[in-house]
Formats: structure tokens, sequence, C-alpha cells
């Protein structure tokens, strides 16, 4: 007679769930396969060997469901879970004997993380205003072109060539530089006139 084979029972089927689950608590915790596979082989977790090789893969594959989230689930459940821990703290707790007073501490805490997911964190007096630095950098900026022109204008003015257009500097820079190149050219004739002297004009006679 063919003995009928017995079906898995809930028991072994939630003691597989169980394994899987602490294979994937302790492969969060930093624990790579092969060293689980080590510590099973020295008897040193729940399970044996012959179950941590059943049971891997299926901790794998919650590993890949796990970051397979939704987002505005995933944020429902971090408010949820910080509100209550905020109803907790501010229950009144026992203190000393006949003495309650709510966990100010732990309901503070839960509040910044709640402002912090939330984003409801005001600015910090302390930070600069990125609108007070950028009118202040445009203020520097300002005086630093007035600072210009004014130097432009000592150098233009013995030439004749200052203005009270700043529109024009860039004429008047261009004029005034072509004024500065006729000068030199001009000093360079005469040195070299003063250098050559008189026998200069004597090898080189007029034409008749």
């Amino acid at each position: 007679m063919t003995k009928v084979q017995d079906k898995p029972t809930v028991a072994a089927a939630t003691t597989s769930s169980a394994v899987a689950d602490e294979i994937v608590t302790q492969l969060c915790n930093g624990l790579s396969a092969a060293q689980l596979a080590r510590l099973a082989e020295a008897g040193k977790c729940s399970y044996s060997p012959e179950e941590f090789r059943a049971q891997l893969p299926a901790a794998r594959r919650k590993l890949t469901l796990a970051a397979q989230y939704d987002r505005d689930e995933e944020l429902g459940r971090a408010i949820s879970r910080l509100e209550e821990l905020y109803r907790r703290a501010m229950t009144r707790v026992a203190i000393e004997p006949g003495m309650l007073l709510p966990d100010l501490r732990a309901a503070l805490l839960a509040q910044k993380e709640l402002n912090r997911l939330l984003g409801l964190r005001g600015a910090d007096p302390s930070a600069p205003d990125p609108e007070k630095n950028q009118s202040e950098k445009a203020r520097k900026r300002d005086q630093n072109a007035e600072s210009i022109f004014d130097a432009v204008d000592a150098h233009l003015e013995p030439l004749g060539l200052s203005s009270d257009e700043k529109d024009h500097y860039s004429d008047l820079i261009r004029l005034a530089g072509s004024e500065i190149r006729r000068l030199r050219k001009a000093a360079k004739r005469k040195t070299k006139e003063a250098k050559d002297g008189p026998s200069a004009k004597k090898k080189n006679p007029p034409a008749a």
C-alpha cells in the first residue's frame, strides 16, 4: 500500500516564514549570505544549515519586494507611527509612586522628526538671508564699479576725454588707447631722431 505523503502543516509554513524573516533581519544588519551560512554550520543560528539554504531565496525575494514600495503609503505609515509615539509620550507615565507626568522629551523628539518629515521646520534665525546676501553683493559690485569709473576718469581727464556719461566709457577707453599708441609712436620717433643726430640728414640729402 502506497503511503500518502503528508502535506506541510501550518506550523511548518510559519516556521519557514520565521526563518526567512530572521535571515532578512540579519542581512539588513550587515551580515552576508556567506557569513550566515558559516554561522549556521557552526550552530550559532536558530536555524539549521538546511533551513538556511532553503529559505535564503525567500529572504532575498522579500528584500527585493521591500524596494518596490509605494511612497505615499510609506509616508502615511511613518506619519501615523510618529503621531502614535507622540500620543504615547504625552500619556501620563508613572515617574514616582503617586506622581504622573508626560514624557515631554520623547514627545519633543517625535514632533521634531514629524516636522522634519513633513518639511515644517522654520527658517534658522542664525542662517544667512539669501536675499540680503544678494543685495549686499549688488551694493559692493556697484561700489567697485564706481571706483573703477573714478580711476578711469583720473586717467582720461588729462587727455581731454573724460565724460560724465557712464555708457560712453567703452568708446572713451578705445579713444584713449588710440591716443596712447599715437603718443608712443611719436616718442619712439623722437628718440630715434635724437639718437641718430644731424648725421642722419647728411646721409640722406633731399633730392634736387
